[in-house]
């Protein structure tokens, strides 16, 4: 467990990483004040007597300054990811200033903001880690300053750190495990994966690969990293037709199930089981594209404001018993009552096809959902 100390001091950081990045940091509720400190208890008087404290009302609950490091923008799950901690913030009535540093950067940019956030004074960072293992500097320097670091989707390896994610070794498995049964056990399956070497990605395989042990006559006859882009995708599905090679279903991650539908049709190939993600765009076709027989699996980007939750209960002094928050995906299949009712429920016009539907996590966020499409956080 991390000890929690309230030091607003950045001198383990080093004046180097210090130096602020123009635009890399938005106080979503007005100028940052490195020196205050908005996680100081009210003090109690030494003098009070039991009866006196019985009778005086409940003090105001602590509130903090929370900082959070996203570095893509382009991307329907990031920018969802961001809204939901905005949203869960302002819910929570805990949060006095959430900052954001919201740009397209790299590992070291990443790391020059994870300063900047530490240096405006917030008693917690959560971060979507472009890189973890060049990251982790700049997570443990937060760390050393007494901050609580939480770890969206991918882990940092420094000690101390929490993680919320969603299960992706589950999430491999689930939608494998349905693909191979709806298939009967048997057939020929293409594979499109992740970026390489990307820790999600290999989470996912192993849980897909556990998946396949289940089902010796399943046969994979292409396997594609696909880097999540739909550019990529689409391109290395159509080599893939080119060849002429059978197949009998498609396993698919990251958002890019709706363009291998429309890969299918474009190129008049029959419209075989597929597995895709949450996203808008993919569940819309589950529920109109006739003949298509598909399962989502979620893959919450409100993780974001699970965050958010996860660190403040760190900061009241209650972790979780394990520093890794999985969330556990469902899979929403439409060839089931139960399913179709799912993704029913899920489709709705007020959400950007680009974000997944899974828009709350329950026992996790406490926002609406006209909280999440604001995207606004405390004092906006």
């Amino acid at each position: 467990m991390i000890k929690i100390r309230r030091v607003r001091s950045v001198g383990a950081i080093g004046l180097a990483a210090l130096v602020l990045t123009t635009g890399a940091c938005a106080a979503d509720s007005g100028s940052p004040d490195p020196a205050g400190s908005a996680a100081s208890s009210p003090d109690a008087s030494a003098g009070a007597t039991s009866a006196a404290a019985s009778a005086a009302p409940s003090p105001t609950p602590t509130t903090y300054r929370i900082g959070l490091s996203n570095t893509k923008t382009d991307d329907g799950w990031r920018t969802e990811m961001v809204c939901s901690a905005r949203a869960q913030a302002l819910t929570s009535g805990r949060v006095e200033r959430l900052t954001v540093a919201d740009r397209d950067t790299d590992a070291a940019g990443q790391t020059a903001d994870v300063a900047n956030l530490v240096a405006t004074g917030v008693d917690a960072v959560i971060l979507y880690a472009v890189d973890p293992d060049v990251v982790d500097e700049s997570v443990v320097a937060a760390m050393e300053t007494g901050l609580v670091v939480v770890a969206i989707d991918r882990a940092v390896d420094a000690e101390g750190s929490y993680l919320v994610a969603t299960d992706h070794e589950a999430y491999g498995y689930a939608g494998a495990a349905w693909l191979f049964e709806t298939l009967g056990g048997k057939g020929k399956v293409v594979y499109l994966r992740g970026p390489a070497d990307d820790p999600i990605d290999t989470a996912r395989d192993s849980g897909f690969k556990r998946a396949l042990a289940d089902f010796p006559d399943i046969k994979i006859v292409s396997e594609t990293q696909t880097d999540w882009d739909r550019t990529v995708a689409v391109r290395e599905f159509n080599a893939f037709l080119a060849t002429g090679k059978d197949f009998d279903g498609i396993w698919t991650s990251g958002g890019i199930g709706a363009v291998i539908v429309d890969a299918l049709k474009t190129a008049d190939a029959p419209l075989v089981p597929i597995v895709g993600s949450d996203q808008g765009s993919f569940v819309s076709q589950l529920l109109a594209e006739e003949g298509l027989v598909g399962a989502a699996v979620t893959d919450s980007a409100a993780v974001g404001g699970a965050g958010v939750s996860l660190a403040l209960d760190i900061l009241d002094g209650r972790p979780p018993a394990d520093p890794a928050v999985l969330i556990a995906p469902e899979v929403w299949a439409n060839d089931t009552d139960a399913g179709r009712s799912r993704l029913e429920e899920a489709d709705d016009p007020d959400i950007d096809l680009g974000w997944p539907l899974s828009i709350m996590i329950p026992g996790r966020t406490t926002y609406l959902k006209e909280d999440i499409l604001a995207c606004k956080g405390p004092n906006q």
